[in-house]
């Protein structure tokens, strides 16, 4: 029987979310989590997470990823619709299980699996009032 992986629950800000189909590079479903609290990122930390950095509206930020299908919760806990696409700036606690034992992990810290997801402040993905593409005629 494998070892249970130790679990947070974190908060934060998604950005670049693929839970409804795979991310073309990665190939595994994932989201980035941004504008941590100081309390996670110490947590994060302490379980030997090294946060990424890009200097845009992320902040300090993880991505976390899963090879199966996350489950996806509304505010209520009732399951999220698949169709609908999560936007940058949505607010989600997500649970994530640690991987300290992963071969790369001396250079890049403990990668993060991704459980579960709980959307409390959606932003839909994409802006139905833009015409841009119309412009470009």
């Amino acid at each position: 029987m494998a070892a249970q992986r130790e679990t947070a629950v974190i908060e934060g800000t998604a950005y670049w979310s693929k839970l409804n189909q795979k991310d073309e590079y990665s190939n595994k479903y994932q989201m980035d989590i941004g504008n941590l609290s100081e309390e996670t990122k110490e947590l994060l930390k302490e379980n030997g997470v090294k946060l990424k950095n890009k200097d845009d509206d992320r902040g300090e930020f993880i991505t976390a990823r899963s090879k199966f299908t996350v489950q996806v919760m509304d505010s209520d806990k009732k399951p999220f619709d698949n169709e609908t696409l999560i936007g940058n700036g949505s607010i989600v606690k997500a649970r994530i299980a640690f991987n300290k034992t992963h071969p790369m992990v001396e250079k890049f810290g403990t990668s993060l699996y991704l459980n579960k997801v709980q959307i409390t402040d959606l932003v839909k993905y994409g802006n139905e009032d833009s015409d841009f593409d119309d412009e470009l005629a």
